[in-house]
């Protein structure tokens, strides 16, 4: 089968598609692969690709950003590059940018019946045909108690199961590596993301009073800055500064050839889970590292506040105690396991409840049950609204109503976004919900009641499950209440 992979977003996003690309190529599929020019780099070296496309930004919205703005021009360019496209004859698509573009990209090569991930009905609204896009589009990003990576939501979008040798990359060995070195990389795709390079340079230096290593530092030409601020602490004994002096794809021997990587979020993160070197990650409270973190084995995660305020004695200890193959100190997860996954570490606590909410949902997992009275009364809300829409969608037809069922749903849907938005705990069924009322296609009336009703009774079951719950609870209440005011009764008696 020959197909065609779409990933226009950024390189640590191309990094963490190429495992989904080896697992298609060893599945005997012709594998393409379109990329933005800009982030082409990241591509070279990928042997999965048999033939890489580029789509050059800049070029396509060239009429649009000029001064006397000619939009014709891009429209021809765009035009063009789709006619391109489709000559192709691509089998199936997969799109794994889940952005809006990408979506009418995905749509105008090939028919949206031949594509996993986002793209576009004939009405040109967005079609999300399968369940890990409408998981993605429901459940993943900033604020979201999600823990499913970015590259497993990947292979589940292509239909495959990624295995170790999806992951492995060959890079040229350095053979003349005669001391332990840890490679540092200072910035960030985004600012949030960047630590400051003095508390990582005190934790180095901290490292180097105890044994002897070699820094690597790499980054981009826009980098040079972070890379200076570490050296006037750090010196130059023992660091090779490579920043703004690599080409992306050189990256890969480099962070190979490191016994540890240092960083943030961010493409050598992803490089680092391709050529199995461990990874102490640096995160903060606005980034999920279950979605982006490091994937090979013997990595670990240190959660901050604040990128400005780390600790640079926690790094010191984590990296010493990685260097000497140890247990964790402070980082709460180990990357460990067949499946690289995230292992908690001395944790005797349970997931939070939106995080039991979604294995549930979309994993088959146990439904939790530790509601609260503020629960109760949410339960209560949605089954109630729930029981109105059903009813109002079973008597759609009587032309004496029709007229009143749309106000009725709309206030229905109006009271579930007021609960995604004031109780985090039920975010997650809201959000499935909304999204699984998106998932509905362009058809007639009678067939949309139909898929509405559908879509409304399994969500009912859901809530059928808690408000049962609920009951027994508030039942257990009242016959505690009766027993301790029949006790204080007893007792006056006496």
């Amino acid at each position: 089968m020959k197909i065609l992979i779409v990933q226009l977003a950024r390189l640590g996003d191309i990094y963490q598609t190429w495992p989904v690309l080896r697992q298609l190529k060893h599945k005997g599929h012709e594998v393409h692969l379109l990329v933005r020019e800009k982030f082409k780099a990241a591509a070279m070296g990928c042997d999965a690709i048999d033939k890489l496309h580029v789509l050059d930004s800049k070029q396509m919205l060239g009429g649009v950003l000029h001064a006397d703005f000619r939009l014709d021009e891009s429209l021809f360019v765009l035009d063009q590059f789709i006619r391109d496209m489709k000559k192709e004859n691509y089998d199936h698509l997969i799109n794994l940018s889940f952005s809006p573009f990408s979506s009418y990209l995905s749509s105008e090569i090939i028919h949206h019946t031949k594509t996993s991930g986002y793209t576009l009905y004939e009405d040109e609204f967005l079609c999300i045909p399968d369940d890990a896009s409408a998981y993605f589009f429901a459940q993943v990003g900033p604020g979201k108690p999600n823990r499913i990576h970015v590259t497993d939501l990947f292979a589940e979008v292509a239909g495959v199961e990624l295995s170790d040798q999806s992951w492995l990359t060959d890079f040229d060995k350095d053979e003349s590596k005669s001391r332990p070195r840890i490679c540092i990389h200072l910035g960030a795709s985004q600012k949030k993301k960047t630590f400051s390079p003095r508390h990582i340079a005190d934790a180095i230096v901290k490292l180097r009073e105890e044994r002897d290593f070699e820094v690597v530092l790499i980054g981009s030409p826009q980098e040079v800055g972070l890379a200076e601020q570490f050296k006037n602490i750090f010196g130059n004994q023992n660091l090779n500064c490579l920043v703004g002096k690599t080409r992306v794809q050189d990256l890969l021997g480099i962070i190979g050839n490191s016994d540890v990587l240092l960083g943030a979020d961010s493409a050598p993160m992803h490089i680092a889970s391709l050529v199995g070197t461990p990874a102490l990650n640096l995160s903060c409270r606005e980034v999920s590292f279950y979605e982006t973190g490091p994937r090979s084995w013997g990595s670990r995660v240190l959660v901050f506040d604040h990128p400005l305020e780390i600790s640079s004695d926690e790094i010191h200890c984590e990296l010493r105690s990685m260097l000497d193959g140890s247990e964790p100190i402070y980082s709460p997860v180990i990357v460990a396991g067949e499946g690289r996954t995230f292992v908690e570490v001395n944790s005797d606590e349970s997931d939070p409840f939106e995080v039991q909410l979604l294995g549930a949902l979309y994993l088959s997992k146990d439904f939790p049950e530790n509601l609260s009275s503020e629960d109760q009364m949410v339960v209560d809300q949605m089954y109630q609204a729930n029981l109105v829409a059903i009813q109002t969608l079973q008597r759609f037809g009587d032309e004496k109503i029709d007229s009143r069922s749309n106000l009725v749903l709309n206030q229905v849907d109006q009271l579930m976004n007021q609960v995604e938005q004031n109780f985090v705990r039920w975010a997650p069924l809201v959000r499935w919900y909304n999204c699984e009322k998106l998932r509905i296609g362009p058809m007639d009336l009678n067939e949309l009641i139909v898929a509405n009703l559908r879509v409304h009774q399994c969500f009912q079951d859901i809530l059928n499950y808690y408000h049962s719950i609920s009951n027994s609870i508030s039942k257990e209440r009242v016959e505690n209440e009766d027993r301790s005011d029949y006790k204080k009764s007893y007792t006056k008696e006496i």
